[in-house]
């Protein structure tokens, strides 16, 4: 019944992401290999239950999957923020990010994400990075970029990392 279409939607995602993952890419992703290999390690289980037990429990218990508006999926690392979401989208998504949307509901930018979340960024031209971001930032890379986006601006002394003396953000 319904347990088999779930475990046979899984299955058909596995094989999808593992075409994708054959296909050269330059910011490719080396955990896509190690879920795509936990589900093969999977293939003994016999119990449809069992299956999508063991897969929310090991494979997505890691990763929260959100979707965007245009119906696009953005799989970020747990505890993943609306904030790392909009510079997972692109960069200048992020720079220019001016609130968003969860599920219609506007949200802090903080606002860790959940599975199934409906994501929708509202971005401005006048929008611009504030330092309390780096806070809030969970991921790596999006600290990254915002560190890089303040060294530019002259916010940041770039010996020290430290907030320049004297500089407004925003």
């Amino acid at each position: 019944g319904g347990e088999d279409a779930t475990r046979r939607a899984l299955c058909a995602s596995a094989s999808a992401a593992a075409v994708a993952e054959k296909r050269p890419r330059a910011s490719a992703k080396p955990y896509a290999l190690e879920w795509l290999n936990a589900i093969k390690d999977m293939q003994d289980i016999h119990s449809s239950r069992e299956f999508v037990e063991t897969i929310r429990r090991e494979v997505l218990g890691k990763r929260v999957f959100v979707f965007l508006r245009d119906g696009r999926i953005l799989d970020l690392s747990k505890g993943a923020t609306v904030l790392d979401a909009a510079f997972s989208i692109h960069t200048d998504v992020g720079l220019h990010l001016d609130r968003a949307l969860i599920n219609g509901h506007e949200v802090q930018l903080s606002y860790e994400l959940h599975n199934g979340d409906v994501v929708s960024i509202k971005t401005s031209e006048d929008a611009r990075p504030q330092l309390d971001w780096l806070r809030m930032a969970q991921r790596r890379s999006t600290r990254s970029k915002l560190r890089a986006y303040f060294k530019r601006e002259g916010c940041f002394d770039t010996a020290t990392t430290a907030p320049a003396p004297g500089k407004d953000i925003g």
